[in-house]
């Protein structure tokens, strides 16, 4: 094999990639082989429990949820975890805003955080409709945020602080 053919075949590899996605339940990941990390631009894992998410801030190197989405991430994997709870106080504000992973609830809404103490049109214009936007008491929308928020049927949930409540 020459190097052309070499080279063709790993750009063939590459777009297969970029346009493949997998969504894997939590209960599979201990049997799931990381070669689906290589293989997919794009994973969804379903059913995300508070406790993984736990494991997951604490990096438990020990827990295998926590191996696999750090494997992900160090891959480039657009990684979502999908969660199978409603309430977005169990959720560290820390994971919406500085992970690279995207947080779904499961009715595949996702959650979103905007830093700054005034939240502006502009901030929410670049959310997702129909995102689940989670602000604090401190955190004030501007008139036009909040006609954005309307206009893109954004739910704006509101917590006490940045912390979660098992962080406390």
């Amino acid at each position: 094999m020459d190097i052309d053919q070499l080279v063709n075949l790993v750009v063939a590899r590459l777009q297969r990639r970029f346009h493949s996605q997998r969504t894997v339940d939590f209960t599979d990941i201990m049997t799931i082989d990381d070669r689906v990390l290589v293989d997919n631009a794009r994973i969804t894992v379903d059913d995300v429990s508070v406790f993984a998410l736990k494991k997951l801030m604490m990096l438990d190197e020990d827990d295998a949820f926590t191996r696999f989405v750090l494997a992900g991430i160090g891959l480039g994997t657009d990684v979502t975890l999908r969660v199978n709870f409603a309430e977005v106080n169990l959720i560290p504000e820390k994971l919406i805003v500085d992970w690279p992973v995207k947080i779904e609830l499961a009715t595949q809404q996702q959650v979103v955080s905007v830093p700054g103490r005034f939240l502006t049109r502009s901030d929410i214009m670049n959310l997702p409709e129909q995102a689940v936007l989670i602000k604090t008491r401190s955190q004030l929308l501007t008139q036009l945020a909040e006609d954005t928020v309307r206009q893109q049927k954004i739910q704006v949930m509101e917590r006490m602080n940045q912390s979660c409540i098992w962080q406390k």
